[in-house]
């Protein structure tokens, strides 16, 4: 029944998002962002606890697997839903109507296929290592209030909402980081692919470190993978600009990308001041209209935060 909820969640608000026209900002919001959004969420939660359950002694390979699939999903509708897009007899708004009801269908499915294992059945105990030993948790069940009163919640939500962070970011503009260091937009698309593979690999690989190794060792090798792919903030390189002004046409704020990413090789704070780049509130016309795939919106956040430490100086 939750997952069935969900269904008529994420398919309404895609399909709902669809039937949007300009202006509507705040139905965008609450069709998109809290309808689809909601229901992915509980889609996602109920999906793996479900299926976790049937491997008592394989938790986080099973966890990462199912993680994979939903990693995995860039990939092959990120393709599918771009060429969409860009179809003049499908558009973005058909796009999302398509979507909508496609992934409804296949909630609506899954749950009449997901189920709990029975009293009766019989499931393989979990494997009681060194790592688990050494680990040595409080196992009890809480209330949702006994929960959020607990420090060690809090540390732990906090944790996973910066890690969430980072990865959400590497995702979304990793095709602009492509694109920025002079690559052609042919290799962004296959790097963008090549990050989805990984981003999949990775969460198998992960889960099957926290059977052998534990929960403490696998989230400290997480953090510090974490920390060492750290880039240089400012590490944008320049890229193909032709001059062509459609970026100009595009920006709602009247501002002129093109001088504003001249501006921001000239490393001077004030120079990049006196274009207004502080005023670009990065909503990406002026990347999206670019016939160059010129990545203006992470040029202009990495000129903004050069401008903020001259300041701090």
């Amino acid at each position: 029944l939750t997952v069935i909820l969900a269904g008529v969640l994420v398919g309404g608000g895609f399909v709902l998002t669809g039937c949007l026209q300009q202006m509507q900002t705040g139905l965008l919001y609450v069709c998109y962002g809290i309808l689809a959004g909601f229901g992915i969420g509980i889609a996602y939660n109920v999906v793996i606890s479900s299926v976790s359950a049937w491997f008592p002694d394989k938790k986080g390979l099973c966890s990462g697997a199912l993680m994979m699939g939903f990693g995995a999903s860039t990939l092959l509708l990120g393709n599918v839903i771009d060429a969409l897009f860009r179809m003049e007899q499908v558009g973005w708004q058909k796009a999302y109507f398509i979507l909508g009801i496609v992934l409804a269908a296949v909630l609506i499915v899954a749950a009449l296929i997901l189920k709990l294992p029975g009293a009766d059945v019989t499931l393989p105990k979990p494997k009681a290592g060194r790592a688990a030993s050494r680990e040595n948790f409080e196992v009890r069940d809480y209330t949702t209030l006994e929960m959020v009163k607990r420090f060690t919640f809090w540390r732990a939500f906090i944790c996973l909402v910066c890690l969430t962070a980072v990865g959400n970011c590497v995702i979304s503009f990793a095709r602009d980081m492509v694109l920025s260091v002079g690559a052609g937009a042919g290799l962004a698309t296959t790097m963008v692919g090549v990050l989805a593979v990984c981003n999949g690999l990775g969460r198998i690989l992960t889960g099957a470190l926290f059977d052998a190794a534990g929960r403490r060792t696998t989230m400290l090798a997480a953090n510090a993978v974490t920390i060492l792919g750290k880039k240089n903030k400012y590490d944008v390189e320049a890229s193909r600009c032709i001059r062509c002004g459609r970026c100009i046409d595009a920006c709602p704020m009247h501002l002129m990308p093109v001088l504003m990413y001249k501006a921001m090789f000239t490393g001077d704070p004030e120079e990049m001041k006196s274009v207004n780049l502080m005023d670009c509130i990065e909503c990406g016309c002026c990347a999206y209209t670019c016939p160059g795939s010129v990545p203006l919106v992470l040029a202009f956040r990495a000129a903004k935060q050069r401008i903020r430490d001259a300041a701090k100086k």
